[in-house]
Formats: structure tokens, C-alpha cells, sequence
């Protein structure tokens, strides 16, 4: 199990619990970013950490794993590998791989711009999310300060990412897209329903 070799740990399916899973993919997809420039930028590791602690504090039982993932996902670059990136993502919802991508473009824009290594990268692991190509453009153009050329994919942006598909999951998601929504751009008035 990759969970199991990445933290060292004799991992069992009960332990993998929705949280563990999705934050297992979210420092996968996140690390991914950071190195994939080539330019280590202590913005993104900044953003890495208060990213990470937004769902589990350092107080947090899950936290000492949760840092032996981060070094062991570095240690053994799974972010290279797109069918582990797969594999950590596959128990995900629609919701919460859009949301996982959304965060990677945010992590690429947190240095001031994204790269086209970025870039690249976050367009192979979104078309192995499945994430609709569309969604991908609008994210790109978001965050990359461009206009956004196709508003109805962001309206479903805005509705795949409404917090209240997120409240069943014991992490903070909700607040996590609610203020991913705050940085999307907004559409005209005329086009916003």
C-alpha cells in the first residue's frame, strides 16, 4: 500500500480514513508544484504549511503522520508518478478533485506567477482527476489574472466548489473552497446567476 511505504508505517485499510486520503493527495499534487519549476520558492513551502495546518494543527493526532507523508511523498517522489498521483486520488468526489486542482493552481500562483512547468504539470494530473479540460482553462486564466474566456465554466467552478458539498468531510473544506471561491475571479452581473 503506498500510504504504508511513503510514512513507513503498517498502514491498514481502516486506518485510511477520508481525511488521511485526501490530504495524502493534496501534499502529493502540492509538492508536485513546488518542485516541478525547479525553483523552490519559500512562498510555496510557506503556503504548503498554512495550507496543511488549516485542516490539521499541529495538535492534531493526525499530524506527526501527516509530516512523515510530506517527507516521505519527497523522499520517494510520488508527485512524478501520475498513476500514484491516481491511485491517492481515486477515492476522491468530483467536488474534492476539482477543489485539489484548484489549490494546485493557487499554489503555483502564491510566488506571483505560474510557470509553464506549473502548468503542465497540473493539466496532466487534472486529466487523470478527470477534471473537465474546461474547468482546467478557467483555473489557468483564474489565477494567472487573464480573462476568463469561458464564464459558464467557471459558473461550474463556483458550483462544483460550493462549501456545502464539502460539509460531510471531517476536515475544514468547506472553508477551504469558500475562500478558494474568494479568489476566483467573478463574473459580469449580466452573467452571474
Amino acid at each position: 500500500m503506498l500510504l504504508s511505504q511513503v510514512t513507513g508505517r503498517d498502514l491498514k485499510p481502516q486506518d485510511l480514513s477520508p481525511t488521511l486520503l485526501f490530504l495524502a493527495a493534496l501534499v502529493t499534487v502540492m509538492l508536485g508544484v513546488i518542485v516541478i519549476d525547479r525553483k523552490i520558492d519559500s512562498a510555496e513551502q510557506q503556503r504548503l504549511q498554512v495550507l496543511l495546518e488549516s485542516f490539521v494543527t499541529p495538535d492534531h493526532s493526525l499530524y506527526p503522520l501527516i509530516q512523515e507523508m510530506i517527507h516521505g511523498i519527497e523522499r520517494q517522489q510520488v508527485y512524478l508518478n501520475p498513476q500514484q498521483v491516481l491511485n491517492l486520488a481515486t477515492p476522491l468526489s468530483e467536488p474534492e478533485r476539482l477543489l485539489l486542482i484548484a489549490l494546485g493552481y493557487e499554489m503555483a500562483a502564491s510566488d506571483g506567477e505560474v510557470d509553464a512547468r506549473e502548468t503542465m504539470y497540473l493539466r496532466a494530473i487534472a486529466h487523470r482527476l478527470d477534471v473537465h479540460v474546461r474547468h482546467i482553462t478557467a483555473l489557468e486564466n483564474g489565477f494567472s489574472h487573464q480573462e476568463i474566456s469561458d464564464p459558464e465554466a467557471l459558473i461550474q467552478i463556483r458550483a462544483l466548489l460550493n462549501p456545502s458539498f464539502f460539509k460531510t468531510v471531517e476536515l475544514g473544506l468547506s472553508q477551504v473552497a469558500n475562500n478558494l471561491l474568494a479568489a476566483l475571479p467573478t463574473l459580469p452581473s449580466t452573467m452571474d446567476t
